[in-house]
């Protein structure tokens, strides 16, 4: 936490002393702080206090250019994922917006635009656009139980009347600039949005080739491909209903082997006032489940919060999110959460903290 402190100070002054000659009109920063307490059962999993923040720059170039530069840190060594005690670049691109067609290029380092529920992920130390702290086991699998997936390329996000499409070709599932396997990877998301935005539906599929990526390397490893099919459903102005199912792939080149996951996830949550509460199904299941240690993938993540996983197990994760809005800054938040595994000892808790937002 302290070289995040230090980092910011130091950054700040060079960005506004060399880039704006001392025109602060241009920045803009926000931020995000969450501290919390998480209590997991069985006794093998850890109980602690853990805190993260998160530091928001906002270059203001044009009318239609912006920069954003994210920083993200925390604590560290924590059992949920939150990054630290080290200061981690996340987020640096430039941004262009076309606003007559309300079309849009990044190019720099974004979230994996891997399905619509990209844009409500716990992201560090913001939770602020779900209300669960944790991620579903999705989510979990590509980037941890409160992280999102950053990659390093090019996106165009199209918007035509009601129907949306997102183009992405990166660096790959890793997420520095390393890209070994000298290949790319490539998304594309089409979706439909009606009723005054009440429903959506969209598809998104993407592919990434990085076996041949060394140890050294934080991609996935393997020859990665994934699809997922989005429903949401707004019933209410309180009430929304989030839905996907998909499959992913992580292909060792084994023949032997079986490398297919199939995930799904529902959750509905209501709001009211100053009140939210959630509850949500997360399902986790290889092709090959039997429990044994053999036959699956070896390259296949595993996304529940045990500690001793295998990867040829189903897992269902149970949550309910409660919050309430102190003010329009912060906030009291709560998960109860079970991961259910088929073949080794379940993982439940509750976890409780304050996230404010400045």
């Amino acid at each position: 936490m302290k070289k995040f402190i230090l980092m910011t100070i130091l950054t700040l002054p060079i960005i506004t002393t060399n880039i704006f000659a001392n025109d602060l009109s241009f920045l803009s920063t926000k931020g995000n702080f969450l501290g919390l307490i998480n209590t997991l059962s069985p006794v093998n999993q850890r109980s602690q206090f853990d805190f993260a923040a998160n530091i928001d720059f906002t270059l203001d170039l044009d009318d239609n250019l912006k920069g954003i530069i994210q920083l993200q840190s925390g604590a560290g060594q924590g059992s949920l994922g939150f990054v630290g005690p080290e200061t981690v670049l996340t987020d640096i691109n430039l941004e262009y917006t076309h606003q007559p067609s309300q079309s849009s290029i990044t190019f720099g380092s974004f979230d994996l635009p891997f399905g619509k529920g990209v844009n409500y992920l716990s992201n560090n130390a913001d939770p602020s656009k779900s209300p669960f702290i944790l991620n579903s086991l999705t989510y979990s699998a590509l980037a941890g139980p409160v992280g999102t997936l950053n990659t390093l390329g090019i996106k165009l996000h199209n918007t035509f009347s009601m129907f949306e499409s997102t183009l992405a070709l990166t660096n790959g599932t890793g997420e520095n600039a390393s890209n070994y396997n000298q290949s790319f990877l490539y998304l594309l998301s089409l979706g439909m949005s009606s009723f005054n935005d009440q429903l959506f539906i969209g598809g998104t599929y993407t592919a990434s080739n990085d076996k041949k990526d060394p140890n050294e390397s934080n991609s996935f490893k393997t020859n990665f491909s994934g699809w997922l099919l989005d429903l949401n459903v707004a019933i209410l102005p309180q009430v929304s209903i989030k839905n996907h199912i998909g499959q992913l792939i992580y292909d060792d080149g084994n023949d032997a082997t079986q490398d297919r996951i199939t995930i799904t996830k529902s959750e509905i949550s209501y709001t009211l006032n100053n009140l939210f509460i959630a509850g949500r199904y997360s399902y986790w299941r290889p092709e090959n489940n039997n429990g044994n240690s053999t036959g699956a993938s070896a390259d296949i993540k595993t996304p529940g919060l045990s500690l001793n996983p295998i990867s040829d197990t189903s897992i269902t994760r149970w949550q309910v999110g409660a919050g309430y809005s102190i003010n329009s800054n912060t906030s009291l938040r709560a998960d109860i959460v079970l991961d259910d595994y088929q073949h080794i000892s379940d993982v439940k808790g509750v976890i409780v903290g304050i996230n404010s937002q400045f």
